[in-house]
This record gives C-alpha cells, sequence and structure tokens, in this order.
C-alpha cells in the first residue's frame, strides 16, 4: 500500500539516494510537519543517503513515522552514507522536524 498523504502547509522536497555519497537511483519525496511520508514499497528500507535541501527532517525504520526515529537537521553529519549511525537501507518514513 502506498501511504504518501497529502501536503499540508510548509510542505518540502528531500531526495533519496539508494547509495552513500548521493549516487544511484534517486526519489524526490514531499514531507510535511502535519502528515507522515511513507515510502513506496519498491523503495522501503533501501535509502543509503538523502539530501534534505536545508531542511529538518525526521527519519522513522518504520512506516507511519513508526519505531526508532532520528532528526536529519541541517549541518548534521552523516546526510552522505546513513550507515554511520544505523539507518542505512532501514528508512521507512519521514515527517519534517
Amino acid at each position: 500500500m502506498l501511504a504518501i498523504l497529502a501536503l499540508g502547509c510548509g510542505a518540502h522536497k528531500i531526495t533519496v539516494f539508494k547509495h552513500a555519497d548521493h549516487r544511484g537511483a534517486s526519489l524526490k519525496v514531499d514531507v510535511s510537519q502535519s502528515h507522515c511520508t511513507s515510502l513506496p514499497r519498491n523503495w522501503d528500507n533501501q535509502i543509503s543517503s538523502i539530501n534534505t535541501h536545508g531542511a529538518c527532517v525526521i527519519i522513522f525504520d518504520r512506516s507511519y513515522c513508526q519505531g526508532r526515529g532520528k532528526a536529519m537537521a541541517p549541518g548534521t553529519p552523516s546526510h552522505n552514507h546513513l550507515g554511520s549511525f544505523g539507518f542505512n537501507d532501514k528508512i521507512s518514513s519521514f515527517k519534517q522536524c
């Protein structure tokens, strides 16, 4: 089931990549403060790097913003390699900080 929910005010686009260092296949994802955005099944647990384009997002290891979460604020390390804090190939959903 695809669970990309309607965007509310303050939506922001991020880009996720299947490989470290922003390489490989990429997908633009709309992330909102008021709604959780779950990845399509073919991208679920496939992300190795992320470009937040200056936004602060919380990444979750389960769909519907459940499970373990980690804030990815501008300037924080590891956007290029999510394995450095245990999130390589484990992201399933997002929400803005």
